[in-house]
């Protein structure tokens, strides 16, 4: 057949009602069948990136609490002033025995290392980072800690980046009235809400509800 021919017999074709109809059903099914095999494909992709997503967020979740577990005998000390050529051990010390009259003493057996935290800033006394020898220890001093109140010497448990962004937000959201109070203990973030239940928050998500209450109507 030559092309003059299939030209000849195709507009013939095209002209002619059922063979548009044809034409066009033929076209539709194809396009139909193309659609519905890419949704499938589109489904089976996001059914695997939710579950990767999934996955990922249970191992950041696993990494974020073995990594609390190493920090759950540590705790920061903010306040303390800072020299040149300081002894930061006495320091601390002093604080711990002295100003909080803790009992019996604790003496430099019971600390494993501690140092100040950042770069050196002129005129800003830098946060202490102090790790016991002992979860019991560590205990006793944050027992204590109440008996700082009215200084300027605070002393917190030393968390993770993500459980440290958790309360800073739910300490935005209580400001905002959406809870009660907010704290952690033993490096659980928990909160009170406006009725007077204790929630641990593990997530950002588990504070979006609350972030939604304290908003403005």
């Amino acid at each position: 057949m030559t092309t003059r021919k299939f030209s000849v017999d195709m507009k013939a074709f095209l002209t002619d009602p059922d063979g548009a109809t044809l034409l066009r059903d033929t076209i539709c099914g194809h396009l139909c069948s193309m659609i519905e095999s890419l949704k499938t494909d589109l489904k089976r992709r996001d059914d695997r990136i939710d579950h990767l997503e999934t996955r990922l967020e249970e191992l950041e979740e696993r990494n974020d609490t073995l990594e609390q577990y190493t920090r759950r005998n540590s705790v920061r000390i903010n306040g303390i002033s800072e020299s040149a050529a300081e002894d930061c051990e006495n320091k601390v010390l002093s604080t711990i025995n002295e100003k909080m009259s803790l009992s019996p003493p604790m003496t430099m057996d019971s600390i494993d290392r501690m140092h100040r935290i950042g770069k050196p800033v002129p005129g800003k006394h830098r946060s202490i980072i102090v790790k016991f020898a002992t979860y019991h220890q560590r205990k006793r001093v944050m027992s204590k800690r109440s008996s700082l109140r009215g200084s300027d010497i605070f002393i917190n448990e030393d968390l993770t980046k993500h459980r440290n962004n958790l309360l800073y937000i739910a300490r935005q959201i209580k400001k905002k009235g959406g809870i009660t109070d907010c704290w952690s203990y033993d490096g659980r973030i928990l909160i009170k809400d406006n009725k007077n239940l204790i929630r641990e928050i593990k997530k950002h998500a588990d504070l979006s509800s609350l972030q939604t209450e304290s908003q403005p109507n």
